[in-house]
């Protein structure tokens, strides 16, 4: 009825090898299509499968090599694009011929189907195989699409995940970069407005400087006129001078202040770690503010609960931040108020002393926003504090970035319109002064005293109280003078005191009335009375009655050596600290290149009487003194900048001469380079030590007297 033939189907590129075991993919139910496969190719083998679409698919994940079927069939399923690359093998196939049979009852059926077949032309008949076999167009499915172009698909999914991703991760950037950018901006912003404040606080702070530097300067211009008109009144050239030296020091301070400020800003400023005494530092504040709170009509307190007097770190520094803390108290402190100093030794370990200062006042107190401010430079509370009070609005800052730079704390509490306390706290080395060695026979002069402690401070008196007890010495305590003079009456034969220790400064009954009193009783007549002040030379003629002045506030030590030298008895009449110098018979060499300088220096030390050689540079200073004979002078006193030669250079070369002196001649800077690296630069160069500009008539004096008795206890030590 119809010619076609059986062809086989295999992958692109394969050998279709007759010879070789191939496997045959036949469906299910084709058995002619196996009969004469195993006719002509006995060694292929078989892969039965369920369906034309099933055999395919074992070709295609290679279960089997080659299929077997009728060519129309095989070309319309090798159309979808599950089969690519599956083809026909053309050259080997067979012939098929294509019959209808029917049953032999239905004759007459078959013999209208095969006239009706007859009818039916070769062109007709191959328009019907064409229009059902080639011409009829495949139409895949969705499935097959997705097959057929997958590896584009793929290629755009990845392309499509990449691109996507890419977003992504430009997204995630841009975000970050605008976070970033965002950061950086804030930052600028904050920057912008920390420069804005910085530029008004450093404008203000040059105006308020102008303000401060021309008040004392103009003090200074102005008195000097007048004095000139006065030549004649010395009471009055005197007061003059008092108060140009008054706003001299006020101009030095301020100066200091920013010179300190500067340094700190710029890493110059170093702590020194050398020995020092807690107790010139505690006296020397409390002899300065005593006076000022006095006049100012401020009660002024201190007290010092210390038993390591001598340490080992920066004195200078300690001195300034107490000075710091106890100005800006006395600034805001206003008439009839308080201000209180206190100084703990909270601990001490490992030769370790932590010592904590306490300074409180009853002033103004500070608002929350200002406690968040006060440590930061040029800060003060509005203009108005500048102009009420004055300032550089730098002494706080200077403080607390020298209390971090020698590894302590400080904090602060305060309330508006009810005062400030700051507390410190420092660490410190701890020194065994030579002289601390007991002597048992003055301990058992000590032990037998029984003292009455007279003062109505209750904190003041319990201080006392503890020293004495340290001192293992028998006392008892009155609250008023009036409870002191009963003491004394009814003691008198039961267990009478020795010595009466009475504070000055009492609201009820001075010490005035109560040495009277005592001095008026002629049981008293052998009674030793060591009198408690701030200032022994502002009360002398009132307390003429009195034995002993201890200046306060008090420390353990000046306590102890007040009553073994009344022991001793060495004390026939009242005494004063003795502060007169003078060094008649002594000489120094003043190496100063500028000539005012140079005048200022030669008339004090005119002043108490040592005699003085100017050089005017290093290079004439080192010529003087070879040509001097060795001895001639005790101290040399060396500029820095000088020209020829500078104060190192001069300082070496006097140094590298070979003469018994010059190793051993104290040499001292006397510069207006104050800075730390200033005075570790003088002390490498083979000085002694450093005087700074403008010069302190008490450290210059202080300082040739030290060296001057070094000598003679030399020179002694020499002579045996």
């Amino acid at each position: 009825m119809l010619d076609s033939s059986v062809v086989f189907v295999g992958r692109d590129g394969m050998n279709f090898d007759v010879n070789s075991d191939l496997i045959v993919a036949l469906p299910s139910g084709f058995i002619n299509g196996e009969q004469v496969v195993n006719a002509q190719y006995p060694n292929f083998k078989f892969y039965h499968g369920t369906s034309n679409e099933d055999c395919l698919k074992a070709i295609r994940d290679k279960k089997a090599d080659v299929m077997l079927q009728n060519m129309y069939i095989i070309r319309e399923c090798l159309q979808s694009p599950l089969y690519e690359g599956i083809a026909i093998f053309p050259a080997f196939s067979f012939p098929e011929e294509e019959k209808i049979i029917a049953l032999p009852e239905d004759k007459l059926l078959m013999s209208i189907i095969n006239k009706s077949i007859k009818m039916i032309t070769q062109d007709e008949t191959n328009d019907i195989v064409i229009n059902h076999t080639i011409g009829k167009g495949y139409h895949a499915d969705f499935k097959e699409i997705l097959y057929k172009y997958r590896f584009p698909l793929i290629g755009v999914v990845i392309l499509l995940i990449a691109l996507f991703s890419l977003l992504i991760i430009i997204s995630g950037i841009r975000q970050r970069n605008l976070k970033a950018i965002e950061k950086v901006n804030k930052k600028l912003e904050t920057a912008v407005i920390q420069a804005d404040r910085a530029n008004n606080a450093k404008s203000q702070f040059l105006s308020r400087m102008s303000h401060e530097i021309r008040t004392p300067m103009n003090a200074i211009v102005g008195l000097t006129e007048i004095a000139k008109r006065y030549e004649e009144d010395p009471h009055k050239i005197d007061d003059y001078l008092d108060k140009i030296s008054i706003s001299s020091k006020v101009l030095l301070n301020i100066i200091n202040d920013v010179l300190d400020m500067s340094a700190i800003e710029n890493n110059k400023l170093k702590i020194i770690n050398e020995e020092f005494d807690i107790k010139q530092i505690l006296s020397s504040i409390s002899t300065i503010y005593y006076a000022q709170c006095k006049s100012k009509e401020i009660h002024f307190d201190m007290i010092a609960d210390i038993q390591n007097e001598y340490l080992r770190g920066d004195a200078l520094r300690v001195s300034q931040i107490l000075l710091n803390l106890v100005s800006n108290a006395y600034k805001f402190t206003k008439s009839g108020g308080k201000i209180s100093i206190i100084i703990r030794e909270t601990e001490c370990h490992n030769e370790k002393a932590v010592l904590q200062f306490v300074v409180s006042d009853t002033g103004c107190g500070m608002t929350d926003d200002m406690k968040s401010r006060i440590f930061k430079p040029f800060e003060q509370e509005s203009a108005n504090t500048a102009k009420e009070h004055g300032g550089s609005g730098l002494g706080l800052s200077i403080a607390k970035n020298l209390i971090s730079m020698m590894g302590g704390t400080i904090s602060l509490e305060s309330e508006k319109d009810k005062g400030t306390t700051f507390t410190v706290e420092l660490t410190f080395a701890v020194v065994k002064p030579a002289e601390a060695e007991k002597n048992t026979s003055d301990e058992q002069k000590i032990a037998d005293l029984h003292i009455l402690v007279v003062d109505d401070d209750k904190k003041t008196s319990a201080y006392t109280s503890t020293i004495l007890s340290r001192l293992g010495v028998s006392f008892e305590t009155a609250q008023s003078g009036d409870e002191a003079l009963s003491m004394l009456k009814t003691k008198r034969d039961e267990h009478p005191f020795s010595l009466c220790l009475i504070n000055w400064e009492m609201a009820d009954m001075n010490g005035a009335y109560v040495l009277k009193q005592i001095r008026d009783d002629q049981e008293n007549e052998k009674m030793k009375v060591i009198i408690l002040s701030y200032d022994a030379n502002e009360i002398q003629d009132e307390a003429a009655g009195a034995d002993c002045f201890v200046s306060k506030p008090l420390f353990q030590s000046t306590l102890q050596n007040a009553l073994l030298t009344m022991m001793n008895s060495e004390y026939a009449e009242n005494k004063t600290a003795n502060t007169q110098y003078d060094f008649t018979g002594h000489r120094i060499l003043l190496a100063e290149d500028q000539p005012l300088n140079a005048e200022i220096a030669i008339a004090l030390l005119a002043m108490v009487n040592m005699e003085s050689d100017h050089a005017e540079n290093g290079r004439i200073a080192v010529r003087k003194f070879c040509d001097a004979p060795p001895g001639t002078y005790d101290v040399i006193l060396m500029d820095m900048q000088m020209p020829e030669l500078n104060g190192y250079e001069a300082t070496k070369e006097i140094r590298a001469l070979d003469r018994p002196d010059a190793k051993e001649i104290p040499i001292y800077a006397m510069t207006a380079e104050a800075f730390t690296e200033d005075i570790e630069a003088a002390l490498k160069a083979g000085m002694n030590g450093h005087i700074a500009k403008p010069i302190d008539t008490k450290v210059l004096y202080e300082t040739l007297k030290k060296e001057i008795i070094l000598k003679d206890l030399h020179q002694k030590e020499g002579d045996l």
